[in-house]
Order: structure tokens, then sequence, then C-alpha cells
């Protein structure tokens, strides 16, 4: 004699208290992935502008830091801001390389000092010679609060004994996250 077994067929509905699970663990999956991006977004709605573009900026002649006598005036930015215009904060280091460009027969500047408000600044000069001046800094961890701003003064140096001419200045800013704005060109004229 034979015997005939019946296999029962596998369900075809779904088992309510699985599909309940599953959401459960994907909600928070889901939740995390949305807020991600509104973190990172904080930094592309950062703006830099010169400070007095069009005001006197203070120089001297290198080598002479310690005289007031040879002070100097010009006109271009006395610095810079940084103004964070979303509802998240900033935070972290900021990094960034000014260039100087001298136009033909132009002035042989540098930046002596840049400086923020309680905030460390570090200042490596790359070049300093009457092709242009390039520099890189770097800011401490910071934070730029929702609609906040950060400034920064700049004082130059100057080389040769008869400052006249003009130049440009470019300041590329690197957000934490990668992001790099770029400001300007802006004029820079010494005499």
């Amino acid at each position: 004699m034979s015997e005939i077994k019946t296999l029962a067929a596998p369900k075809a509905s779904f088992d309510r208290r699985a599909v309940v699970k599953g959401a459960a663990w994907s909600v928070p999956v889901i939740a995390a992935a949305i807020a991600a991006p509104a973190a990172a977004a904080s930094e592309l709605k950062a703006t830099a502008a010169f400070t007095s573009a069009t005001g006197k900026i203070k120089y001297h002649l290198r080598g002479s830091e310690g005289s007031p006598s040879n002070n100097k005036n010009g006109n271009g930015p006395t610095g810079f801001s940084i103004k964070n215009s979303v509802t998240g904060s900033i935070t972290g280091a900021i990094s960034g390389t000014i260039i100087i460009t001298p136009s033909t027969g132009g002035p042989d500047l540098s930046v002596y000092t840049l400086t923020s408000a309680g905030l460390p600044i570090a200042l490596f000069a790359d070049s300093d010679n009457t092709t242009g001046y390039r520099a890189s800094f770097l800011t401490n961890s910071t934070t730029i609060a929702p609609n906040g701003s950060l400034a920064f003064a700049m004082a130059f140096n100057f080389a040769a004994s008869t400052p006249n001419g003009t130049g440009s200045m470019t300041i590329l800013l690197k957000f934490p996250g990668g992001r790099v704005l770029t400001l300007g060109p802006t004029t820079l004229s010494l005499g």
C-alpha cells in the first residue's frame, strides 16, 4: 500500500506582526537619513563679504612693524566676515587661502596678521615676493550660530620704500564638510 501525504501550501498572506516589526525598524533609519542632509545644508547657506572694501587699510613697511611713523593708509578691505544664514549652526574649523596678486609694477603686499576676536588663527605664508603672495590659514574649531557671523581683521606688510600701485586680493574659504567659497577678487591700492 502506498501512503499519500499532503503538504500544506505556503501562506500567501503576510503576517501582520512581521510587517509591524519591520516598519518599526525602518522609521528610525528613514528619520536619520532625512536629518543628515539638514545638518550638511547649514554650511551651504554661508556667505562671506569683505569688510570696508572702500575704506582705508593699514599697512607698514616690512621690518618696521614697531614704528608707528611707518604706518601707511591704502584703499581696500580691512578684513572679511562670514555669515550663517540658516537655522542650524556651522561648527568646526574654517580654513582658507589668501591670494594677493600685484598689477604690473604693483605693490609687494602681504598679510601681516589675521585675527578674529577670541579665535586663535594659524597663518602660514607660502610665498612673499613681487610676483604675488599666497598664505593659508586655519582657525580652531568654532561655532557660527544661526543667523550669526564671524568677523576677521587683517593688517598688511609692504616691502618697498615707495608704496604705490594696485593689486587684487581673493580669499578661498573652506568650511567644515568641504565646501569652498570664493571671496573676491577685490582691489588693493597703495600710495
